[in-house]
């Protein structure tokens, strides 16, 4: 392109053609055609332009071609000139020979030249003795037959690939045997292939692998506690919520509420609570959260008397633990193996109760395994989590079945199934958790999955059904990802939970997306109250 002229220069070609030359090709074009027309295409633009000057440049113009075709030959002869040096500088070009019963008749011949500089060559053409066997059917320098003795030179029979006398010790490069003949494979390659039948993978030492640090320990009663995470203790006399109380402004506010003659109202508290609640949320915390803590130190001082600035700070403090214990207390048991052991106990004496016909027909969820769902967003580690729990509960030697509900995402199921062959090897009182159960032989941990596609809610159901036939302890029923604001996704999600009744329903979560979690579970707890049809559920 000529910004100058305001010209473009294309050149269009077959796509089969490789012409490496075209970019030279384009210059040269533009370097000569702006020389030659410069002056002319200047005053081309204008409208005063002399009629002399459009007739000289009509005439300049039909000589172009000419000048252009020199150009492509020119160019043409150059790249197949290349070509050939750099075939010169892989393959030394060589002279004819003659026949070899010509060999003997002059001491001149061109054989007698090639075989002198052959030994020369011979570390030179090395690397390319691959290329020359392929070509020997073909070539000029290989000849058959025996060759006489000319000028002290002595010719043997000729051998396709010359092979120096140097390197006869050093090993080459294996030749890979190629089926050819279409022969079938011998039973050497395929027991070298087949890798379906390999016993040494079950026999496989484990142990390199696993961080004995990081599992947990049993207890004298038998139960598998795990491995406590090692987080240093946060100091209450360094920065953080406390310590905002020891503030400047903080001090100047608490300051008000001391020798106050008659107790503290809201108006007293509110300036002091704003900052707090303020403080509360550049720390991270959640508006709604801060304004719960806020309300909970409030009420607790409402209508109190304080005497000096130290036992505001200790009254405002003792607020504080008190509102945030009320808070983070949970409002349903979170000892799991608790109430496993409990219902397990409750079925077996209900079940001892009731004739066999009446436990395989439609039971109530009392009847049911202890049952744990997993919900919550997507890719925040549902299965893995699963799988987790799924470890510590087989450590309590607790059989668990894994319901795959997750029937959108491609490749869940198969993830799961990843996870109970790895928990397979799990060694437990010294027994593979593959192997079953002692004594009985019952299966420890299985996977009941029904493919893709399917409702997730009957997946589920007859999953409960199944463990409940087979004496399964556990059932932990993984679910997909959705997000909160999808309502056909989370009315399927209430279905599920609905119709199966989990005894608990675990939300997994990201630590990291802030107070996106909130709300994320927030609208969890809130969908599955609206869409369930039920006026009060049991697992909320």
């Amino acid at each position: 392109m000529s910004n100058e002229l305001e010209l473009t220069f294309l050149a269009i070609h077959q796509r089969i053609l490789q012409l490496t030359y075209v970019d030279a090709l384009l210059q040269s074009v533009k370097e000569r055609f702006t020389a030659r027309f410069k002056d002319v295409l200047k005053t081309l633009p204008s409208f005063s332009a002399p009629r002399e000057t459009l007739s000289s440049f009509a005439s300049s113009f039909a000589s172009w071609d000419a000048e252009f075709l020199q150009l492509v030959r020119q160019h043409e002869s150059n790249n197949a000139k290349m070509k050939r040096d750099r075939l010169a500088g892989v393959l030394p070009s060589e002279t004819p020979q003659k026949d070899v019963s010509d060999v003997s008749g002059s001491a001149t011949s061109p054989t007698t030249v090639t075989l002198e500089n052959s030994t020369s060559e011979r570390s030179k053409t090395e690397p390319l003795k691959g290329t020359k066997a392929a070509m020997s059917a073909g070539g000029r320098r290989v000849v058959s037959g025996k060759m006489k003795k000319s000028k002290g030179a002595t010719v043997a029979q000729a051998d396709p690939v010359p092979e120096p006398q140097a390197k006869k010790s050093v090993p080459g490069k294996t030749q890979r045997k190629w089926d050819t003949s279409k022969a079938a494979v011998s039973q050497g390659e395929i027991a070298s292939l087949d890798f379906s039948q390999d016993t040494s993978q079950s026999k496989v030492d484990l142990s390199p692998w696993i961080d004995e640090t990081k599992l947990g320990t049993k207890r004298s009663d038998g139960i598998y506690e795990l491995a406590e995470d090692d987080l240093a203790e946060t100091s209450t006399s360094g920065p953080g919520l406390f310590a905002m109380l020891g503030s400047g402004r903080a001090s100047s506010l608490l300051s008000r509420l001391t020798g106050a003659k008659s107790s503290l109202g809201k108006q007293d508290l509110d300036p002091i609570l704003q900052a707090m609640q303020t403080h509360l949320q550049s720390k991270n915390v959640a508006s709604d959260v801060a304004a719960l803590i806020c309300e909970g130190v409030e009420k607790r001082l409402i209508g109190k008397k304080i005497g000096n600035f130290g036992s505001v700070k200790a009254e405002v403090r003792a607020s504080l633990n008190d509102s945030i214990t009320r808070i983070l207390t949970p409002s349903t048991s979170t000892d799991i193996l608790l109430d496993i052991a409990s219902k397990k106990q409750r079925r077996s004496e209900l079940l001892a109760t009731l004739p066999a016909h009446a436990v395989r027909g439609n039971v109530s969820p009392s009847l049911n395994p202890y049952s744990i769902g997993f919900v919550g967003v997507n890719g925040v580690g549902k299965s893995t989590n699963l799988a987790k729990v799924c470890f510590w509960l087989l450590q309590n030697r607790y059989r668990v079945l894994i319901a795959a509900c997750d029937t959108f995402r491609s490749g869940a199921v198969e993830q799961l199934r990843t996870h109970v062959r790895n928990l397979g090897e799990l060694e437990v009182d010294g027994h593979r958790v593959a192997d079953g159960a002692p004594g009985t032989g019952a299966a420890m941990l299985e996977l009941y999955e029904r493919g893709y596609g399917k409702d997730a809610a009957g997946i589920a159901k007859d999953a409960l059904a199944y463990a409940r036939n087979e004496g399964f302890d556990v059932v932990l029923i993984d679910t997909a990802g959705r997000m909160q604001d999808n309502e056909p996704l989370m009315r399927a999600l209430a279905k599920l939970i609905a119709v199966n009744q989990p005894d608990k329903v675990l939300f997994v979560g990201e630590a990291l997306v802030g107070n996106e979690a909130v709300d994320q579970l927030t609208k969890f707890n809130r969908a599955l109250k609206d869409y369930s049809g039920m006026s009060s559920p049991a697992w909320t």
